[in-house]
């Protein structure tokens, strides 16, 4: 019996070390992306995202001087509304665990890894209807399929 809860528990902690770059890596996709979208956008994010989460541009300003990223900003403006703690509460998380990675951020806030929530954090608009994250799972990724399987139908016509 104990051995099969130790083998039990090293199985866990290998599965977890496994997942946690999976996670960090697409953290860190949606921060370059909302990084990227900020250089080219600067004013029309920070005037979008006082607009979607309620707050003066001028609080979203500070947020992104606190953190030091426009994509750390957001992460700790979706993270608020996922958990339903405190934006305080987040930046305060985001300064104690930071160098550890949003995945743990959000589970030190109560948002479950592989939860809606959770995969909820690693997907953006931001103005871009073909962004792959937010597409997933949606009506209109099996759309787009069937346009291109039409477009190639047509074409093998042409000929």
């Amino acid at each position: 019996m104990r051995q099969r809860l130790s083998y039990l528990l090293a199985s866990l902690v290998l599965l977890t070390l496994l997942a946690t770059p999976a996670a960090a890596d697409e953290f860190s996709l949606v921060i370059s992306d909302v990084n990227s979208y900020f250089s080219l956008h600067h004013n029309d994010f920070r005037v979008q995202m006082a607009a979607e989460f309620g707050i003066p541009v001028s609080r979203v300003d500070s947020l992104i001087i606190s953190v030091g990223s426009a994509g750390d900003a957001y992460l700790c403006l979706k993270t608020s509304r996922s958990s339903g703690r405190s934006l305080d509460d987040v930046t305060h998380a985001w300064d104690k665990h930071h160098k550890r990675g949003w995945g743990v951020i959000a589970q030190e806030l109560g948002i479950k890894p592989g939860s809606a929530d959770f995969h909820d954090l690693k997907r953006h608009k931001l103005g871009r209807k073909d962004h792959k994250r937010e597409q997933h799972g949606d009506e209109d990724d099996s759309h787009s399929k069937k346009n291109k399987d039409k477009s190639k139908k047509k074409d093998k016509h042409d000929d």
